[in-house]
């Protein structure tokens, strides 16, 4: 079955068809943590396209990328330093 997968998110029902899978079978592998999903409320859940595509097509997903920038300026603010237990 071809895809087509043009929605930022995805509920159960929708990706469910498109897997070839019952719904259950999605929600099964959401409380296993198999397949990542946003939980709007007890029960009802949405599936990023990311995770959609990582759980049927990862061949397609590129690893993120990180960007080194060790000679960045950055400057430490008292919100940045651990607070002092010491009592002292």
């Amino acid at each position: 079955m071809k895809m087509n997968l043009d929605k930022p998110f995805y509920s159960p029902e929708e990706l469910a068809p498109m897997a070839g899978v019952p719904a259950s079978d999605i929600l099964d592998r959401i409380r296993s943590g198999e397949l990542y999903a946003v939980a709007l409320s007890p029960g009802t859940y949405r599936i990023p396209l990311r995770s959609i595509l990582q759980w049927l097509e990862p061949e397609s997903i590129s690893p993120p990328t990180i960007i080194k920038r060790p000679d960045a300026d950055f400057e430490i603010t008292d919100a940045d330093k651990e607070p002092d237990f010491s009592g002292g």
